[in-house]
């Protein structure tokens, strides 16, 4: 009975190295890919993540020329390109001047 089961268990264990080796290689061969250099993911978003912060900068700008042209009472048309106003974050309290009251009739 051992006779029978030795060719059988050696064989088994042959196919478990080959298994690992290969699976080794295999492990190997995603590394060494994707340690050559950015992948076409990585790279979209990094430049998602370049634009998104021109854009943000874009709008902080055009947001501290609404807000100066409100406190200076300048035309906002005069300062800014000829496209819609993107929304604004709203000023702190403190930096906005207090209306005038209306007038009393």
């Amino acid at each position: 009975l051992l006779e029978k089961d030795e060719p059988a268990a050696r064989l088994r264990c042959e196919r478990a190295e080959q298994a690992q080796a290969e699976a080794s290689a295999r492990r190997d061969r995603q590394l060494k890919a994707r340690s050559v250099g950015p992948t076409p993911l990585r790279t979209s978003r990094e430049m998602g993540r370049r634009q998104a912060a021109r854009v943000a900068r874009i709008r902080q700008q055009e947001c501290d020329i609404v807000r100066e042209c409100i406190e200076t009472g300048k035309k906002v048309g005069d300062f800014l390109p000829c496209r819609p106003l993107v929304p604004c974050q709203p000023a702190p309290p403190s930096a906005v001047p207090a209306l005038p009251a209306p007038p009393q009739a």
